[in-house]
């Protein structure tokens, strides 16, 4: 454990890239603010940050006196694990911290850079895990889900983007290792990666968290009434930072980034985005809440949706908030270079491949929610 001057230091650690770079600074400002101690250190696990980036954050840390340390990693072991267009290598670097860190450090918090952070950060570090490796938010038990990772059928599942580390039991126990061996095995079949990994070796070495200190997307989509979450994580694939994101805490999001050097970044795709909501007929694939919220923020920006579409056939016919809901056929009578699809289901990859069979063109044609910025490639 690491005193100075007699205080005990609060240990953060956060992995990124230079994708992400903007929204860690979010996090790092919005812990920073409502975080009554300025007894922080935070660890940044450098995924390839550039080095106007890393300035730029490292301006935050002095102007608000907060200790910090960027680390670096050429780990072997990570450059074989999967990625994807949604996933990079930094998501796998928590696997790493016990061995980046000093044995001196026994005790961290680790948090994903999609978060904002409303509480007091010591809350959290102050639970006592002496007992466990980890400490997270966890979920109900999900009967196939634990078959496929080998854990019995009552064990809950947590989320990995938010845990409290005791880095002496993990490092006793090996985790590290066992865990890259796990995801060398399996990885190729997993759905949520490193996360199924630690999941699956470590439900039994972890306590649960109160869930106010993990709040995920899905937990407020839906649910009016939810108030004052100590941390918002936003785990969708459509982000705050999005144009056409309609999340509940999207203002916090721009609330912390207007406190940061990069409060006055536009994203170039907002652009795009505006110009296709104006000159094209806007059809939403999905009528679930995902699409209902995207016809709310479509709405807002001033665009217009023609109708939905649904491959659940009892829906067709219906209307959902002024919207009529059609099944795919309903595009053979379109000149497809006049609308342009967003897809707002979980669905998405079956979806994209079900409209490129019907001969439109991903992202001419259509674009998947929380994959917008793809459409420079095209546009």
């Amino acid at each position: 454990m690491i005193i100075i001057e007699g205080v005990i230091l609060i240990n953060i650690v956060c992995a990124c890239d230079d994708r992400y770079v903007k929204h860690l600074a979010v996090l790092i400002i919005s812990i920073i603010n409502n975080t009554k101690t300025r007894n922080i250190n935070f660890y940044i696990i450098n995924g390839g940050i550039h080095q106007e980036n890393i300035d730029k954050l490292e301006e935050i840390f002095i102007t608000n006196k907060a200790k910090f340390r960027f680390l670096m990693t050429n780990e072997d072991e990570i450059k074989k694990l999967k990625v994807d267009k949604h996933l990079s290598t930094a998501t796998y670097y928590r696997i790493l911290i016990p061995n980046l860190l000093s044995n001196d450090i026994d005790k961290v918090v680790y948090l994903d850079s999609d978060i904002v952070v409303n509480g007091d950060i010591s809350e959290l570090w102050n639970m006592d895990i002496s007992e466990f490796s980890i400490g997270a938010k966890k979920e109900a038990a999900n009967n196939q889900r634990n078959e496929y990772l080998n854990m019995p059928k009552k064990a809950p599942y947590f989320n990995a983007g938010v845990l409290l580390m005791n880095l002496n039991k993990w490092r006793q126990c090996n985790h590290s290792s066992n865990v890259f061996t796990y995801l060398n095995k399996f990885g190729d079949n997993l759905l949520y990666h490193d996360q199924d990994g630690i999941n699956a070796l470590l439900y039994n070495d972890s306590l649960e968290i109160p869930s106010e200190w993990n709040i995920l997307s899905q937990d407020v989509y839906g649910n009016s009434s939810f108030r004052g979450p100590k941390l918002v994580h936003f785990t969708e694939a459509s982000k705050p930072w999005q144009l056409l994101n309609n999340h509940p805490f999207k203002k916090e999001y721009e609330k912390y980034l207007a406190m940061t050097p990069w409060k006055d970044d536009i994203p170039p795709e907002n652009a795009i985005i505006h110009k296709l909501l104006m000159d094209k007929r806007i059809i939403i694939f999905g009528s679930g809440g995902s699409g209902l919220r995207l016809l709310e923020r479509v709405t807002e920006l001033n665009g217009t949706v023609s109708y939905f579409l649904d491959n659940n056939k009892d829906l067709s016919g219906k209307v959902a908030k002024g919207k009529k809901i059609h099944t795919p056929n309903v595009l053979a009578d379109e000149n497809i270079d006049e609308i342009f699809i967003i897809i707002a289901s979980m669905y998405y990859v079956e979806i994209e491949e079900q409209l490129t069979e019907l001969g439109l063109k991903r992202l001419k044609h259509f674009v998947s929610l929380g994959y917008e910025n793809e459409l420079l490639k095209e546009w």
